[in-house]
């Protein structure tokens, strides 16, 4: 069983609460080294470094606490501690990849590691049509929200922000501007709002409902 579960391992979607907030994120990384008796002090601490940089941290940042960081930075924070031991789970280690090359701008990569995946969901399709967008690739960008629509019609990217537990302003922003390029959902309505009093908001949301209600 213990072999077993080095092949299982999971990226919580909350990037908060997901985090033991006593633990160095070099701890928190090294944990599943350290549970499996995978290598001595030297080697995991190479492994743990590799991966912080692999998710585009800054090395000089690993013994801080997860509330030094921001909400997407954790939810890197998460994806490297699930690839500690090498889980062989192509897709949602091509999702995350993806993920942090997004938010990184580096937006072809993004694309690349999200084509690999092989039974995609409405978010990678989502990913796909704004990185495309980015890219002035608008035919390629409609395409993969026609994808999204047909899996999720009721998609919308604040609501998303919002239930993964909101990200850094500059994060929700690129993620928001994004779906607006690409045509897609990108703010929730001030209707849904008031049924929702703890939603994570996004400025330039705000600002747009504002405007619309002036």
């Amino acid at each position: 069983m213990r072999r077993a579960r080095r092949q299982m391992q999971i990226v919580f979607q909350d990037p908060y609460s997901s985090l033991n907030p006593r633990m160095r994120v070099r701890q928190i990384i090294e944990e599943p080294l350290i549970i499996h008796k995978m290598g001595d002090a030297a080697s995991r601490l190479a492994r743990v470094t590799e991966l912080y940089s692999l998710v585009g941290l800054d090395p000089a940042t690993i013994d801080r606490y997860p509330h030094e960081f921001s909400g997407g930075q954790r939810q890197r924070i998460g994806v490297a501690r699930a690839l500690a031991l090498n889980p062989r789970y192509p897709d949602w280690y091509n999702q995350g990849l993806g993920l942090i090359y997004f938010f990184g701008e580096q937006y072809d990569t993004s694309i690349r590691y999200r084509s690999l995946v092989k039974e995609p969901l409405a978010l990678d399709y989502a990913f796909t049509a704004m990185a495309h967008a980015y890219r002035d690739r608008m035919e390629d960008a409609r395409a993969a929200a026609a994808r999204l629509t047909a899996l999720d019609p009721a998609w919308n990217a604040e609501r998303y922000l919002s239930e993964t537990g909101g990200y850094a302003d500059k994060a929700a922003e690129l993620f928001v501007e994004g779906a607006r390029k690409a045509g897609l959902s990108d703010c929730v309505s001030s209707s849904e709002l008031k049924a929702k009093p703890n939603f994570i908001r996004v400025k330039s949301c705000d600002r747009l409902r504002g405007a619309s209600s002036g």
